[in-house]
């Protein structure tokens, strides 16, 4: 077998083989009038490993249900952001959403909990807690705002920081420093208790933004801002893991549970059968993609958790979080990585 170079490596495991979204064999479905055709929202871009294994899931399903259940996948935010699409699902107009399950915290606060500042250690860590009681305690409050959760969440991987000032290695590092975040509370509390200074812009626009030093840094998972090339208008790449986040499917519950049972396991089964392969194949791309941003001319440092947990200890983060959670989701958490604050 010739040997793979670097960017073929990081390709196959962003893309996950040659599964590219969009470049699959037609199922059994193409070739017949489905009889329940279904869609799945996303702002994730088609190379996302989310979205290609979100493809070979609905080949799958196709083929099991000879064609009578066709899923499409509309990715690239074509309609619409997080909110948007959220929206869409709980009124019906689209079947399921894929997205992060704390952009969902508007109509369930207790999402927040799996974007906790230095909670999860590792990737096992926090599938274990989400594909069980931790995510038990979330799916059950989707479902009082009419969404279904699917059992097993997908991965975006732990957030890491990109500043062109200079390395993260402590809290002290972040004073002065200006850091791009998404608009959500639990992201902006985070980089406030580090001593940051968070500027909320969207992710779309987040490249020009540190292009123009309109923000110095920026977090987020390594394939997300691998993509993205954020490595051309940043230095430094400082391995924090400060906050894991997931990609959770969720759907209409009642449209869902309109289904016949039959067609309502073969999705589910695919779905989490999917979700488990991709969060194992977007850990593996992880080190390529070091290995290319390190040639690329990024440097490269670790860090341990323990001083940024320390700072935060001695602000309120910890405790506001806890207040506006939920003591049962905030003990199911505890219950997983240790106690907090």
């Amino acid at each position: 077998m010739p040997k793979m170079s670097r960017r073929q490596l990081i390709n196959a495991g962003l893309a996950a083989g040659a599964l590219g979204a969009g470049l699959l064999p037609k199922p059994r479905a193409a070739y017949a009038a489905p009889e329940f055709s279904l869609k799945i929202g996303a702002e994730l871009p088609a190379s996302h490993s989310v979205i290609v294994w979100l493809n070979d899931a609905a080949k799958k399903i196709a083929t099991e249900t000879d064609g009578r259940v066709a899923i499409e996948i509309l990715h690239s935010s074509v309609l619409g952001s997080a909110p948007e699409l959220t929206s869409q699902v709980r009124a019906g107009a689209i079947d399921f959403t894929a997205v992060n399950s704390g952009s969902l915290t508007p109509i369930a606060p207790v999402a927040a909990v799996g974007s906790i500042g230095f909670s999860f250690k590792n990737h096992d860590q926090a599938w274990g807690a989400f594909d069980n009681e931790l995510g038990d305690v979330v799916r059950a409050a989707f479902l009082k705002s009419g969404l279904l959760g699917f059992r097993n969440v997908w991965d975006q991987g732990f957030h890491q920081i990109t500043t062109s000032k200079g390395p993260i290695n402590n809290p002290v590092d972040f004073s002065g420093i200006k850091v791009r975040s998404p608009n959500m509370p639990i992201f902006i509390s985070l980089f406030e208790g580090l001593g940051a200074s968070p500027v909320a812009i969207p992710f779309g626009e987040t490249y020009s933004a540190l292009q123009t030093k309109i923000a110095d840094a920026q977090g987020q998972a390594l394939s997300v801002m691998y993509s993205a090339k954020l490595y051309e208008v940043q230095k430094y790449l400082s391995l924090t893991r400060h906050i894991w986040t997931d990609i959770m499917l969720v759907a209409n519950a009642r449209n869902f549970a309109k289904l016949p049972a039959s067609v309502q396991d073969t999705i589910t089964k695919h779905i989490n059968a999917a979700a488990l392969v991709q969060r194992r194949e977007n850990v593996k791309s992880e080190e390529p993609i070091l290995a290319d941003l390190k040639a690329k001319g990024l440097i490269i440092n670790e860090t341990k958790p323990e001083p940024f947990r320390e700072r935060l200890n001695k602000s309120d983060y910890y405790p506001n979080w806890k207040k506006k959670i939920g003591d049962e989701a905030w003990s199911s958490l505890e219950k997983v990585v240790g106690k907090l604050g």
